[in-house]
């Protein structure tokens, strides 16, 4: 009898998905000498449940810190571990992460070489990926220079004509 009631409590904390009902019902379907095949079905079971429970917890905190390498690494044991629509949300963050890091970039670039349509298209996506004024000011101001050079380079061509 204790062995039939050990057996339905493992069936049922299987068919529930809740890992501490699991966790009881193995150890007492272990002390009740239940199947060794039951309980090696109700361990994977609960290997899966708590594998999902660690993709979920990385998730969280892979969305809390914005980092794409950690949006990465959590988005990939969320596919391991059977994670489905949950993932949806870190998948967007890490597309807007990856157009901002590409944003930067190409602020950077177009820093360096200080062509004012290169640092106009460079303003233009990093105002397009939500990239803060704050990190756009110095492409703004080095694009500010580049026409002041530029107008003034027309005015001494004008002159000497």
């Amino acid at each position: 009898l204790r062995k039939e009631r050990a057996a339905q409590a493992l069936r049922s904390a299987c068919a529930a998905q809740d890992i501490e009902a699991l966790k009881l019902a193995l150890g007492e379907a272990r002390q009740a000498s239940v199947r060794p095949g039951d309980i090696a079905d109700a361990e994977a079971v609960l290997r899966r449940l708590e594998q999902g429970d660690a993709a979920r917890q990385q998730l969280r905190e892979a969305m809390a810190s914005g980092k794409p390498e950690d949006l990465q690494k959590a988005i990939a044991a969320g596919e391991a571990a059977g994670l489905g629509p949950e993932l949806d949300e870190a998948r967007r963050l890490l597309a807007e992460e990856e157009r901002r890091a590409a944003a930067r970039r190409a602020l950077q670039k177009a820093l360096v070489s200080r062509n004012p349509e290169a640092l106009q298209d460079a303003i233009r996506e990093g105002e397009a990926a939500g990239l803060p004024a704050k990190e756009l000011e110095p492409a703004r101001a080095a694009l500010a220079s580049e026409d002041a050079k530029s107008k003034a380079r027309k005015r001494l061509q004008q002159a000497m004509a």
